[in-house]
């Protein structure tokens, strides 16, 4: 996933599941979402704000963790059904894009032209 810099961005979680690995569950408490600069460097934790849905969370990535190019390590801990769970994310702070998303949807042949499908494959 890509962002740009110095802009704020709403972040979905990877999916938390039941102790089956199958079911999405909601965690006992909301999950924690810790933000990791490429060299290491810790930035503050990203502030969830809320469910998306069954097991999913967003969290509010700001422009203080976008400040820079980069590439961003996203570290999601929660407990689901009992079970700790540790997801990661990579997001890049870029510092712009070769094409707009009008630009991708006008592409013929594509297999998806939702906005998120190609945000995320830009």
């Amino acid at each position: 996933m890509s962002v740009l810099k110095n802009t704020e961005y709403r972040l979905t979680s990877p999916t938390f599941v039941a102790g089956a690995g199958e079911t999405p569950t909601d965690c006992a408490t909301d999950p924690t979402c810790a933000v990791t600069r490429e060299d290491g460097t810790a930035l503050t934790a990203a502030t969830v704000t809320a469910a998306a849905g069954d097991g999913a969370y967003t969290a509010a990535i700001t422009t203080t963790h976008t400040s820079q190019l980069d590439r961003l390590t996203i570290t999601w801990t929660g407990t689901a059904d009992g079970f700790d769970q540790v997801y990661a994310q990579e997001l890049e702070v870029a510092g712009g894009w070769y094409v707009t998303i009008p630009e991708v949807q006008a592409e013929p042949d594509l297999s998806s032209t939702t906005v998120a499908t190609i945000r995320r494959e830009r």
